[in-house]
């Protein structure tokens, strides 16, 4: 339970910040958005926002193939429509998300659920169960 609370604490922080940060680092051209994985866990590190649960800032600025390839070079434990569904669960309960995020994620589509952490399976620090 305290898990999910942490969790969720820091993907309502990604939803508020991370793109406003990330357009400060990186820049936009306001057609076409795109970030790597190595750019956004760079901004939160860079930021002190919680890496934690990194991979669902990863799923939030990537495409599905993108993510995998994070994924797999990480250690991720957990799927991309899991951990996009779950983003999408909190996008009502945000009371200031900024209106891009939103308009960003709201073709997430609903899947899988399996969410507990990022970190690859060796890693003491990694929620491997419950919520």
């Amino acid at each position: 339970m305290l898990t999910r609370f942490f969790r969720h604490r820091a993907i309502k922080s990604y939803l508020r910040r991370l793109l406003f940060l990330l357009r400060r680092d990186y820049g936009t051209n306001d057609v076409d958005v795109s970030y790597t994985a190595d750019q956004i866990i760079d901004s939160l590190h860079r930021h002190r926002l919680s890496s934690r649960f990194e991979c669902y800032a990863v799923a939030m600025f990537v495409n599905e193939e993108a993510y995998e390839t994070a994924r797999a070079r990480r250690g991720w434990v957990n799927s991309y429509s899991g951990v996009r569904a779950e983003i999408a669960s909190l996008i009502p309960k945000m009371d200031r998300a900024p209106a891009p995020a939103i308009n960003t994620w709201v073709y997430m589509t609903a899947g899988e659920s399996s969410a507990h952490g990022c970190h690859s399976h060796h890693d003491q620090n990694c929620d491997h169960g419950g919520n």
